[in-house]
């Protein structure tokens, strides 16, 4: 039986915050679009279920899906979420499998990879005294604790670390929550345009080595992305997978394989990543344009990709050498007017030229995201250092978390700032005060040598000792 976490409660007040054995060609793309689409419903991950649902789908005269039934199921809420995963299926991949042929028999996958211990609305997981993971009971030396959201995973609260000594259960730590909004998500060419929604991003981080606690989730509920074990998959605001990104680590260096999908359903790429010391590297091995025609083979070809939706369509177009990028490459708006030159030479950018109208920009570094100045570390000693309990809050004994919005602007300044949710008696105000001195203290986020304003959400949380 696992250990009991003590209950702690105390004051708080603290800022949230490959390579594959297979070639591409051996892919089987609706099987793997199925798998990685597939998401276990949370309380099908605590009963560690395992299994599969079958769905027959027939198609009419026009080839188009018409019936879908469960022949084989599993339990009620994996028997939907197989439903949701085939409807999303790309009509051209299906048919190629169809052969002609009206129905076709498809296995949706529900292996969980690793069970989830919950207890009392809060997940628990469990690490040797390495600060590894385990669930052998005699290897367990510490524990962390999380409150979640029972339909979808996703963490709620900041997460707690507690130490198992011999005679007693001591708190070890925390990861602060931390929460990043954009305004709204731009669906990509491929999207429907009216799925214009806010994505939130949820991290948990700690300065140990326990891992982090990442998702992100659309304002639809739809989840955006998940981490399991060595894997972190993406998704786009439609519910198809988006990305499926393996890492392999040895002592010498990290390698991952990201196997990446256009929204309608398409195999885009595959692509290798080396991080060494002192240099990472990264290829493509292989690249497939949103008609299903490979474009690179085995790392070289003319890569040609898109980014943004309809009016802010960018084409980056260059050629792929042994999967990296060599030599020019371009990216042009929809009008056909030249956005941007870079020069590559085995994958790392030596010059870029950005153009805006008669002017224009050089740099070296294509993108770079905002950040305070000494790190976000930094910036949580700096709330801690600043942030006051109101005294109307602790005579009413109020607790609870203000969510505030705010943008970097292009100069490290802050602008722009919300409360997104409070709780009122001073803490709104105080959430946002400890914010704005912080302002001018801001790298900015610099977008092919051009300063850009970027969008932060940061629940601060209030708590009374008892």
């Amino acid at each position: 039986m696992k250990k009991t976490l003590l209950k702690l409660i105390f004051l708080q007040l603290f800022v949230l915050q490959s390579y594959s054995q297979n070639s591409p060609e051996e892919y089987n793309s609706i099987q793997k679009f199925i798998e990685n689409t597939v998401q276990i419903p949370f309380m099908a991950r605590v009963s560690d279920v395992q299994g599969a649902v079958r769905v027959r789908i027939t198609v009419g005269i026009d080839s188009f899906p018409e019936k879908y039934e469960v022949t084989q199921s599993l339990r009620p809420d994996c028997d939907l979420e197989a439903l949701r995963v085939v409807k999303l299926l790309n009509i051209k991949m299906l048919r190629e499998t169809l052969e002609g042929k009206k129905r076709i028999l498809i296995e949706v996958p529900f292996f969980n990879p690793e069970k989830v211990f919950y207890e009392n609305g809060s997940v628990l997981d469990y690490y040797d005294k390495d600060q590894k993971s385990t669930n052998i009971d005699a290897d367990i030396r510490y524990a962390r604790r999380y409150s979640v959201d029972t339909l979808t995973g996703i963490i709620k609260n900041n997460a707690e670390y507690f130490e198992y000594k011999k005679k007693e259960t001591v708190r070890a730590g925390f990861a602060f929550l931390k929460i990043d909004s954009t305004e709204k998500y731009s669906p990509n060419f491929l999207e429907n345009q009216a799925d214009s929604l806010r994505k939130f991003r949820y991290l948990a981080v700690t300065n140990a080595v326990f891992p982090n606690i990442y998702f992100d989730k659309f304002e639809n509920g739809q989840i955006a992305s998940k981490h399991i074990r060595n894997k972190t998959f993406s998704y786009y605001a439609n519910g198809r997978i988006e990305n499926e990104n393996e890492l392999f680590e040895s002592d010498k260096e990290k390698k991952y394989t990201d196997i990446h999908w256009f929204a309608n359903g398409q195999l885009a790429y595959v692509r290798n990543t080396t991080v060494l010391k002192p240099e990472n590297s990264e290829q493509y091995m292989a690249v497939w344009d949103t008609l299903g025609k490979q474009i690179v083979k085995e790392g070289n070809g003319f890569d040609e990709y898109y980014e943004g939706n309809l009016k802010n369509l960018i084409t980056h177009a260059g050629q792929m050498k042994n999967g990296v990028k060599e030599g020019k490459w371009t990216g042009k708006n929809s009008n056909g007017n030249l956005e941007y030159i870079e020069s590559y030479e085995n994958g790392k950018c030596l010059k870029g030229i950005s153009y805006f109208g008669k002017d224009s920009l050089t740099y070296i570094s294509p993108n770079e995201n905002a950040e305070f100045k000494t790190g976000m570390s930094g910036f949580e000693s700096h709330l801690m250092a600043n942030l006051k309990y109101p005294s109307a809050a602790q005579r009413a004994n109020i607790s609870g978390q203000v969510y505030v919005q705010f943008v970097v602007c292009t100069d490290g300044t802050l602008c722009d700032y919300k409360v997104l949710r409070g709780v009122g008696f001073g803490c709104d105000e105080e959430a946002v005060r400890v914010i704005k001195l912080s302002s001018g203290k801001w790298e900015p986020a610099m977008q092919r040598g051009k300063p850009v304003r970027e969008r932060f959400t940061i629940p601060i949380n209030f708590k009374l000792r008892l």
